[in-house]
């Protein structure tokens, strides 16, 4: 048997699937432990009426453990799009930089991309992103409504020139977002 290294870190097994109605509380616990505030799970909660979105969970020995949410996002004005917002990505506090996050990430992008999306939006950490293909939504002149630093404002193409249609545009999230 080979030695462990101390930094090596031994992922739990888990496993992604879709999100059910039997994983609401354990999502709604994850995400306001995460985030450390409720805003975050009443967002989730929100945008479960809304039927275009995707929303996975990790599970863990069995345990949902993790949880990811992929929200549409419209042009200002209304005009729908063919992107998504990575809305809310979240772990259970003691199981995070274990992998999990990161096998949610993977799951979701497929998902949209199986989906039919053109690409995705996330407002999320400059140097957790990027190692997903997210660069600055900057580079396509590709806005939000809210008012965010360009580094953390980031989109990913899930096809060849996905982002080109956007060039220019302003994208407004789900108007559950405005109370956050």
């Amino acid at each position: 048997m080979k030695p462990t290294k101390a930094s090596e870190k031994k992922t739990p097994k888990t496993v992604i699937v879709p999100k059910t109605e039997g994983h609401f509380q354990a999502v709604h616990t994850i995400n306001a432990s995460a985030f450390k505030r409720e805003a975050e799970a009443k967002l989730v909660a929100s945008l479960r009426s809304c039927p275009e979105t995707i929303s996975l969970v990790a599970k863990t020995e069995n345990t949902v453990t993790g949880h990811i949410l992929f929200s549409p996002m419209t042009r200002e004005g209304g005009d729908a799009t063919g992107l998504m917002s990575l809305s809310t990505l979240a772990v259970a506090p003691h199981l995070q930089r274990q992998g999990i996050g990161s096998l949610l990430v993977r799951a979701g992008l497929t998902a949209c991309l199986e989906a039919g999306y053109q690409g995705l939006v996330v407002i999320g950490h400059p140097t957790y992103y990027p190692r997903f293909g997210f660069r600055p939504a900057a580079a396509w002149d590709i806005r939000t409504q809210f008012e965010v630093p360009e580094d953390v404002f980031m989109a990913l193409a899930l096809k060849n020139d996905g982002l080109a249609p956007y060039t220019g545009a302003t994208l407004a999230y789900h108007p559950a977002f405005a109370g956050m």
